[in-house]
């Protein structure tokens, strides 16, 4: 279990992977979040990364590393005074995620993604999450994610092997 003992991910993953990983601390996504609802993603500033489980709308087939999103619902958990113990004003958010170049990888989108189907890559809507990205970054913390098409083949694949 090396390695994913802090997940953060959609709540329809919550319940396998509590039974899978009991010993691992799983948070859900929250998906109309109130001010301050991402403060408990600071109390991870001293781990390495955290990993975000992704499940896209309509995605079923096997699970893909996340490599960058795009979030167009024009909200933003940053807005705000700034508290400079936490974070940068303005983050990077061009290099968030840790991803193998071995490993097929794909971006991620919330909001309105119509305008993105010119994009050379497939783009894969997720309903939330990209939030609780967005404040990681904010605090330095790297993220390990996937898009989960199959949520037992990658605990087979990623967890067990461990």
């Amino acid at each position: 279990m090396d390695g994913y003992s802090k997940i953060i991910c959609d709540p329809i993953f919550y319940k396998d992977l509590k039974n899978w990983l009991p010993e691992a601390e799983i948070t859900t996504f929250y998906s109309d979040p109130l001010p301050g609802a991402f403060d408990y993603l600071y109390d991870y500033k001293n781990e390495e990364y955290v990993v975000m489980l992704f499940n896209a709308i309509g995605h079923e087939e096997g699970n893909l590393q996340v490599r960058d999103h795009i979030n167009l619902t024009f909200n933003n958990p940053l807005i705000g005074k700034n508290d400079d113990t936490k974070g940068v004003r303005f983050p990077d958010l061009s290099n968030v995620y840790i991803f193998s170049n071995d490993e097929e990888s794909t971006v991620i989108a919330s909001g309105e993604t119509r305008q993105l189907s010119e994009y050379k890559d497939k783009i894969f809507t997720v309903k939330s999450g990209l939030n609780e990205a967005i404040v990681l970054a904010h605090a330095g913390i790297k993220i390990k994610a996937w898009l989960i098409g199959n949520l037992a083949e990658f605990y087979q694949e990623k967890i067990e092997q461990q």
